[in-house]
């Protein structure tokens, strides 16, 4: 099997052959075994977003009471 893909290391467009067994495995690696469950981030989860959502997790953190002695 031939196929193309981008190298992360310098993001130029590579061609690699693979026998079939040697694809299915590599392929088969990324596939989680039953019960379990693959864990994404979406959203405000993304690590892109992550300033934003610790500026939320302090505004949303209770706020402690200072009670005068």
């Amino acid at each position: 099997m031939t196929f193309r893909y981008r190298d992360s290391r310098d993001q130029q467009r590579k061609t690699m052959t693979l026998s079939s067994d040697e694809f299915l495995r590599r392929f088969l690696q990324h596939v989680p075994p039953k019960g379990f469950h693959r864990v994404r981030a979406f959203g405000l989860l993304h690590p892109e977003h992550r300033d934003t959502l610790r500026r939320l997790q302090l505004l949303l953190a209770p706020r402690q009471l200072r009670i005068p002695v």
